[in-house]
């Protein structure tokens, strides 16, 4: 089994790198990211730092910026630890029913390690993901 395994980590690796681009081209378009555009060339253009700087505005900017910044960062960063576990369960799948053990996590947390028969049984979590990945792929 742990062949198996080792054979299928550089496929959810490739779909995690596609689903990464397709992501980052997403957030290239967001609200935030517009004006994290607009805020920055305040700061660059001449013309409009020096006003930004006449009137005293320029902490104000910067911490706007920071602000917009570190929240795009943390959204990002959710987003791809979803795709990451989705990725790895749906590549698994297939395979899934012959593991000895599956460890099954959630927003890091262990929700079960069992038999697959088991944790379709007795983890309803595990029964969603599972019954949802299954109904895609039919």
């Amino acid at each position: 089994m742990v062949l198996l395994l080792l054979v299928m980590v550089p496929q959810s690796l490739s779909y995690y790198r596609i689903q990464q681009e397709a992501f980052e081209t997403m957030v290239t378009r967001s609200k935030n990211t517009r004006k994290l555009d607009y805020l920055s060339s305040l700061l660059l253009d001449r013309k409009d730092a020096k006003e930004i700087r006449l009137f005293n505005m320029f902490q104000a900017v910067i911490k706007k910026y920071i602000a917009l910044f570190q929240n795009t960062r943390k959204d990002v960063d959710q987003v791809h630890k979803k795709q990451m576990g989705i990725s790895t369960f749906s590549s698994c799948l297939s395979a899934v029913k012959y593991a000895d053990k599956i460890l099954f996590l959630q927003n890091g947390r262990v929700l079960g390690f069992d038999a697959h028969e088991k944790l379709i049984r007795t983890n309803a979590d595990y029964r969603k993901m599972y019954n949802l990945q299954k109904e895609a792929y039919v």
